[in-house]
């Protein structure tokens, strides 16, 4: 068995966490509402991961959302913002995309991207987010 790796968002609603092997590829992710307590969701989260999968495999943890940068803190690993994340993501999963408009629990985000020929990867362009918690979009969510 190779490496795995841990990817976290940890957002305003929810905690997501993704497992991936050596080469990125996808393995398996948890998704759950936080309900205002995002580090027991996250170690609920872990430990449900903890319990299919080995977790003397794991190489490496990063961290992004909200709710991240404490909990990187915490446990002494990285962590990279999410409009970052988010470029990355997508150029590595959809290159051709050229925008992307995120509706979150806590704000909204629109990226305007472009693919980087001369360094082989997508680059943020510009972004406009809404004021936090302006727009009502944990809300919205929810219905």
């Amino acid at each position: 068995m190779g490496e795995r790796f841990i990817g976290i968002d940890v957002g305003s609603t929810t905690v997501k966490v993704v497992l991936l092997d050596e080469t990125g590829a996808f393995l398996t992710h948890r998704y759950r509402r936080s309900n205002g307590q995002p580090r027991a969701t996250l170690i609920a989260c872990l430990r449900d991961l903890a319990a299919a999968h080995d977790p003397a495999a794991i190489a490496g943890v990063c961290l992004t959302g909200s709710g991240g940068e404490a909990i990187a803190r915490l446990i002494g690993c990285r962590h990279v913002n999410e409009l970052i994340s988010q470029t990355r993501a997508v150029g590595a999963l959809h290159p051709e995309a050229r925008s992307v408009i995120e509706i979150g629990g806590q704000d909204s985000k629109f990226l305007a991207l472009d693919w980087d020929a001369t360094t082989n990867q997508m680059r943020l362009v510009d972004f406009a987010m809404n004021s936090l918690c302006a727009a009502g979009t944990g809300s919205f969510l929810d219905q």
